[in-house]
């Protein structure tokens, strides 16, 4: 089934697949190409502080929330200028500048990764870069700035601890030298409360002296960038040769799902099987396609029994003259009919190969009574005012003026008499009582006489043959013609009583042709006849 529907819909398949990869092609070449850099920054914390796991997260997460700040943006177009910037300028171009930034957090690490994305290779590292430098810078200035506002409350207070200090001092010394020596009671217990004194002020102010100094120095990493943003020479997207791949594979599976869809939706037939069991008529033969690129090839390929005589298809009309003579057991057949449903099935092509090959062993004379249509003189060379079945029928014609013999002399058992002018009224003509006289009278001379006649769908100048007919030849192409226009035109044959006998299938696009080939010898009457 993949086979057959494949070499059927093979230039469909292709040709379409190739339309979508071309066209996705030329959609992705022109999209910009967009590249990505990305610097990973340490971001600093307090090493005289205890942070737990809870606390780091809070920590990190706030730090990714100023380096996301609007204000950086700002800054940042400032400093690079990015106003004019023909990959980032815009009525927003704040936006457009924080949409195009990512930043990320390393699991359990201090690394943040800062990328951005652009147009341009180049600022797309000088982004993440910068606001790498601004985010250091400004958390340096607020951290400095912080260490300058509590230096100033520090001082205050360790100069206010230091007066108290003193004051406790001085009260000490001030007692001890107005007072009576230690070995009074009460003057020892009050020393003691003032030294007492002396020395929690003294802790107290070496305390907040000590937190100052701390505060002083450098005890916290604001950060530091650790990879810097490179310029990378490779897009990050769109990944043009990956879509484009999967853009061909995805065509070719939608052409083949619309090929199988096509064959589904086909209601023609396609195998010696089919149409032995949809018709219910036997196959006279099998005909092979045969490949036809111009005109004067399609006139030659009428020939073919001539001028290929063993090719695949010339086979098959032996196979048919075959299943004809050995009819003759039965009766005698003159007239054979050549028809099909509709035009183009191939059945002038037919009707000339048998005829020809009929030549070969008996006297056989080839009519072309397709008077709407004519093709034979054509095929002969002749030109179409050339007299014949018109004239002769009209009597404006005699029959030797009307009958011609343009093969070899070793094929003078064929004559061939073709269409003539085209009548007005082709009906008519044969339906006239004439015609049927000259059949009478050519049936005498010739052993068959092989009448290419009209499709009968079209007309009903078929139907008026069929009562001189011995057996009507019903062509039928190979996945072209539907089959209820198959049915329809055998329906009409059958309502005139037509003796359709045998079904040839014709221009079957097969591997291997010779397999059927056994088709054939069916030709007879069917059991009603």
């Amino acid at each position: 089934m993949l086979k057959i529907t494949f070499n059927k819909h093979k230039w469909l398949i292709l040709g379409l697949t190739l339309f979508l990869s071309l066209l996705t092609t030329f959609y992705v070449a022109s999209l910009p190409s967009i590249y990505r850099s990305t610097a990973i920054l340490l971001i600093g914390v307090e090493h005289n502080k205890e942070i737990n796991s809870s606390q780091s997260n809070n920590y990190y997460q706030t730090q990714l929330k100023i380096l996301g700040a609007r204000m950086l943006a700002e800054k940042l177009i400032d400093k690079l200028n990015l106003a004019t910037h023909p990959a980032i300028a815009g009525k927003t171009i704040v936006e457009t500048l924080m949409k195009g930034l990512n930043m990320t957090l390393v699991p359990n690490s201090q690394l943040v990764e800062i990328s951005f994305e652009s147009t341009d290779a180049q600022l797309a590292a000088q982004i993440p870069n910068t606001l790498v430098e601004l985010y250091i810078e400004n958390t340096l200035k607020t951290k400095l700035a912080m260490i300058k506002k509590a230096s100033s409350q520090l001082t205050k207070h360790i100069e206010a601890l230091r007066n108290n200090l003193i004051k406790s001092e001085m009260a000490l010394l001030t007692y001890k030298e107005n007072h009576a020596p230690v070995d009074q009671k009460e003057s020892q217990l009050k020393i003691k409360i003032l030294q007492e004194e002396v020395d929690s002020n003294n802790k107290l102010y070496q305390k907040w002296v000590l937190r100052l100094q701390t505060l002083q120095e450098p005890q916290t990493t604001v950060g530091r960038l650790i990879e810097p943003a490179s310029v990378s020479a490779i897009p990050y997207k769109p990944q043009k040769k990956w879509i484009v791949a999967i853009s061909l594979i995805l065509a070719l599976f939608f052409s083949t799902l619309l090929a199988f869809f096509l064959e589904l939706m086909d209601k023609s037939l396609k195998t010696p099987e089919e149409v032995e069991k949809k018709l219910g008529l036997p196959l006279l033969t099998v005909l092979p396609k045969v490949k036809i690129d111009k005109t004067e090839d399609k006139i030659k390929a009428r020939w073919m029994f001539l001028r290929e005589p063993k090719s695949g298809y010339s086979e098959s009309i032996r196979t048919a003259r075959t299943g004809i003579l050995l009819s003759k057991l039965d009766t005698q057949h003159k007239v054979l009919i050549v028809t099909s449903s509709i035009p183009n099935e191939g059945k002038t092509t037919f009707a000339i190969n048998i005829a020809v090959a009929l030549g070969d062993m008996e006297k056989t004379l080839l009519i072309d009574a397709d008077l709407r249509l004519p093709s034979l003189a054509k095929s002969l060379g002749l030109s179409d005012d050339t007299p014949g079945l018109s004239e002769l029928i009209t009597g404006e014609r005699d029959l030797d003026e009307c009958i011609h013999d343009h093969l070899s002399d070793n094929r003078r058992n064929l004559d061939i008499m073709p269409s003539g002018m085209a009548p007005p009224n082709p009906l008519e003509l044969l339906s006239s009582p004439r015609f049927g006289e000259l059949l009478y009278e050519l049936s005498q001379e010739y052993e068959y006489i092989i009448i290419d006649s009209a499709p009968t769908i079209a007309v009903s100048d078929t139907l008026v043959l069929t009562k001189y007919a011995s057996s009507v030849l019903y062509v039928v192409k190979a996945n072209a013609t539907s089959y209820k226009l198959i049915l329809e035109g055998l329906k009409r044959l059958r309502q005139v009583k037509a003796p359709v006998h045998n079904i040839i299938l014709n221009q079957l696009d097969s591997d291997n042709p010779s397999k059927y080939y056994r088709y054939g010898y069916g030709y007879g009457y069917g059991k009603n006849d």
